[in-house]
């Protein structure tokens, strides 16, 4: 089964394995670890442009 998705918890239910595809790009292939990773990178986003916009 392929499931795409942007909710890292529903990737952490359902993934064996996944896939982080970045600029259209797959950027990183791996465990779950790979949903930390990118949950860490779009938390690290979000503060950026809250940091730029105040």
């Amino acid at each position: 089964m392929i499931t795409v998705t942007h909710d890292y918890r529903c990737a952490g239910a359902l993934a064996d394995k996944v896939v982080w595809i970045k600029g259209g790009l797959v950027y990183k292939i791996g465990s779950k670890d790979v949903i930390n990773e990118y949950f860490g990178f779009e938390c690290a986003m979000q503060n950026e442009k809250i940091r730029k916009s105040g």
